[in-house]
């Protein structure tokens, strides 16, 4: 029982020399919340991509690839995840589109539905407030 104590007061006095901040953290774990809550299958790679997409609308599916590191397989799953019919004609999240160039025609470019963009507003109001983005935008909830 005493190493067991010992332990946990080192951990401890570790803890408390860590530099980080703990609201921003805090904040970062509602963002990932609110990204769970538009539905149980979301996943770490579909949140970058989309995260990738708020960040700069019109990305082409090379361009994120070569942002989050996914094979063009994983990438294109994960965006069909994202939009809104998936593979095998299962409704999507609905929270980006991907759109054939008219002038390079073998490239997609990907943009934010009206929902991903309130998604996205409830993210950001999660940093700007730290209320949870669910008060603020509760249209973007998972569906039923």
């Amino acid at each position: 029982m005493e190493d067991f104590a010992s332990e946990i007061q080192a951990l401890q006095l570790q803890a408390a020399k860590m530099q980080y901040n703990r609201l921003a953290l805090s904040r970062f774990t509602r963002c990932l919340q609110q990204l769970r809550g538009v539905g149980a299958t979301m996943n770490i790679q579909a949140a970058h991509i989309y995260m990738e997409v708020v960040i700069q609308q019109g990305i082409t599916v090379g361009e994120l690839i070569r942002k989050t590191g996914l094979s063009q397989a994983s990438c294109s799953r994960n965006l069909a995840l994202l939009s809104k019919v998936q593979r095998h004609g299962r409704p999507g999240f609905d929270l980006v589109v991907s759109l054939e160039d008219p002038y390079e025609r073998r490239r997609k470019v990907t943009y934010l539905t009206p929902r991903g963009g309130e998604l996205a507003a409830a993210l950001s109001d999660i940093f700007k407030s730290g209320r949870q983005g669910s008060e603020l935008h509760s249209g973007v909830a998972a569906e039923s």
